[in-house]
């Protein structure tokens, strides 16, 4: 796997994690009487939070991947470029 690959999925693992934090804060919420909702609204609320996760990594993942790749470039410019010479 190629190091923008390996970058993405880490990206994508890391919003994945953060999908499962808010679905359980957003749960035990709810089960500890913070919030008040519908318990038959208890499903829709937790997906509507995962579509909105995924919604967010989906509109932003073009520019991010343009940032990995000038990132990249970045690194592979400075190790191809000539080391100074000390005379």
């Amino acid at each position: 796997m190629h190091s923008k690959d390996k970058i993405i999925k880490a990206t994508w693992n890391s919003f994945e994690a953060t999908k499962d934090v808010v679905v359980k804060n957003i749960t035990t919420a709810i089960r500890d009487g913070k919030i008040k909702v519908d318990p038959s609204s208890l499903q829709a609320i937790v997906s509507l939070l995962g579509a909105s996760v995924e919604e967010g990594f989906q509109k932003s993942y073009n520019v991010f991947v343009r940032e990995v790749d000038d990132a990249l470039g970045d690194v592979e410019k400075k190790q191809h470029s000539p080391k100074d010479k000390k005379s």
